[in-house]
Order: C-alpha cells, then structure tokens, then sequence
C-alpha cells in the first residue's frame, strides 16, 4: 500500500517573487510591463511572465530570468507521482507535483489533468473528479511545461479530499462518492485504489 506522510512534502505556500525565490516550471513570476523575459522564462499569451525550468530567480535591474537548479527533476512518460490540485475548471485541473518515483520535490513541478485523461468512464466535468487542495496520485503522460499526467486506472486518483463546504477532510462512502467527517456534505471524486495513504 502506497504511504507517504504529509511531513515529507515541503509547504507550497506562495512566496513574493524577488532575486533567490525558488520557482517551479510554469510558476508564474510577473509581467512584460515590470520585467524583460530572459533565461529559464516565457511570456505567456496574457503578457505574464512564467518560469520554464525550476531553479532560483535572478532579477537584474529590469530583466527577469530562472537559474536552472542542479537537482531538477525531469521526469519521463510513466513515472508516477503525487501532487495536490491547484485550481478545477469544467474540463482541466492544475495542480503541483511534490513527488515523483520515490523522490520528494524541494521545488514542486506544475502539471494539468485534462478532463480525457482523468477517467476510463465518461466524466461529465472535472469538478467531479478533483477539487481544489485535494491531494492526488498520477502518471506522467506527457512531460514538459507543465507536464501532463492521467488518473486513468484503478491506482490513480485521490488519495485525500476535502470538503467543498467546511474544508474538513472526505472520508470513503461508497464507490466514486466521497462524505465530510464533519458536515455529512456527499461529494464525486475519482478515487485512487489506497485512498488515505496519506498521513
């Protein structure tokens, strides 16, 4: 049974962008109106500036760039991994990877979920697959910027939810549907095999 506690994951609360932050591909670190695009970024379609590698930011006077951390990860089509959910829309999650094989992340890689790689079954809306901080588990389908991954199989999917309502944690009820320990709340999620592994 797959068991991972959370002590081992580093706390992903968002810090300021500033010279020696340490970013995730695809983190997003300002606008073209503040910042020259250099090394290690891109200028996304909306005129924000992402990372393209993990490492630490280098801001020198008005140009933004990402120094390529040494121990990056790079991961391969079928590595699995585990990371918690971001953001939900009608048909694609976003979400950070903080795992991958068997190594913990000290900057956590971004990765989407879309709504065809997320079910064996017809799926209606990624709402009922995922939700926000939930914490899920993965296979890489695509690497890159930012990597793409499934829950297709009866290994993957969310190891632990939490509410929608309260924010308390989901406990098992019956097949796809998960209850609130605290306010009874019944809620869909794909759930992986050992929902609960982590601690």
């Amino acid at each position: 049974m797959l068991k991972i506690r959370m002590s081992e994951i580093p706390n992903p609360k968002r810090q300021d962008i500033s010279s020696g932050t340490a970013v995730a591909p695809g983190d997003w670190l300002g606008v073209i109106e503040e910042f020259i695009p250099s090394e290690g970024t891109y200028e996304g379609e909306d005129g924000s500036i992402y990372s393209s590698t993990g490492g630490k930011v280098v801001i020198d006077e008005h140009k933004i760039a990402v120094h390529c951390a040494r121990d990056l990860v790079v991961p391969a089509r079928g590595i699995k991994g585990i990371g918690q959910v971001t953001s939900v829309k009608k048909q694609i999650a976003t979400l950070n990877l903080f795992k991958i094989g068997n190594r913990v992340l000290n900057i956590p890689m971004s990765a989407v979920i879309h709504i065809s790689n997320s079910s064996h079954s017809y799926v209606r809306s990624m709402f009922d697959v995922v939700r926000p901080g939930d914490w899920i588990y993965c296979v890489i389908i695509k690497p890159g910027v930012p990597a793409h991954v499934s829950l297709v199989g009866r290994e993957f999917g969310v190891l632990k939810g939490f509410c929608n309502y309260c924010g308390r944690e989901l406990n098992q009820f019956k097949g796809t549907l998960l209850k609130c320990s605290n306010c009874d709340e019944i809620q869909p999620r794909i759930v992986a095999v050992d929902y609960g592994s982590i601690l």
